[in-house]
């Protein structure tokens, strides 16, 4: 991923884009082109500026329900869910799940639904609703480096390595001590779209 082609998406989309140090931008960017359920198959961007140079983390992670809850959705009757591309401002405030830091949602959001159970998600449009759905950043709960996501999300923003999940978890840190605020904006978008620009 580049800075400067994030920063044009960004404009292009007349999304807020976040500038000065420690002042962070989080992307997730879905992988639309080689989709494979169960699997930390999209990226997760941290863009941000560290001593006055532009700054971009990237790891690993998913935004897709693993197998289990696409089988077993914890809205039975909206099916599972996985956030809509989009921008979502303010959507996240530093906390705790499960005992560990993570990111909790207190703004709604939109999400696609899927319940027909078939191991697969299906990103159709007409499907989507909106609402307060306890949607996360968090942490894998399989291991350090979990192969598959299973229980781990169930529309989740989760990295698949631990370690970088705890580079995020202290880049909110500092935002948060460097007196920016606890309150981050999640960005979402197709990979078909960054390649575009």
């Amino acid at each position: 991923m580049d800075y400067n082609k994030i920063k044009a998406l960004y404009q292009s989309k007349r999304y807020a884009f976040y500038t000065g140090n420690h002042n962070l931008n989080i992307l997730v960017v879905r992988n639309d082109v080689e989709p494979k359920p169960n699997t930390y198959n999209d990226t997760l961007v941290i863009v941000t500026d560290i001593d006055n140079k532009h700054t971009l983390v990237e790891c690993k992670c998913t935004s897709i329900p693993g197998t289990h809850w696409l089988n077993n959705p914890m809205e039975p009757i909206l099916g599972a869910g996985a956030i809509a591309e989009g921008q979502y401002i303010g959507l996240w405030y530093m906390g705790k799940f499960h005992g560990t830091d993570a990111l909790l949602e207190k703004n709604p959001i939109k999400m696609y639904r899927d319940n027909d159970r078939d191991n697969d998600f299906d990103f159709d449009t007409k499907s989507i609703t909106t609402g307060n759905y306890c949607v996360f950043a968090h942490q894998s709960f399989a291991g350090s480096y979990p192969k598959t996501v299973d229980k781990s999300s169930a529309g989740c923003i989760v990295p698949q390595q631990l370690t970088d999940y705890v580079r995020v978890m202290e880049m909110c840190k500092k935002q948060i001590a460097s007196g920016l605020g606890n309150s981050f904006t999640l960005t979402l978008i197709k990979l078909s779209d960054y390649n575009k620009i």
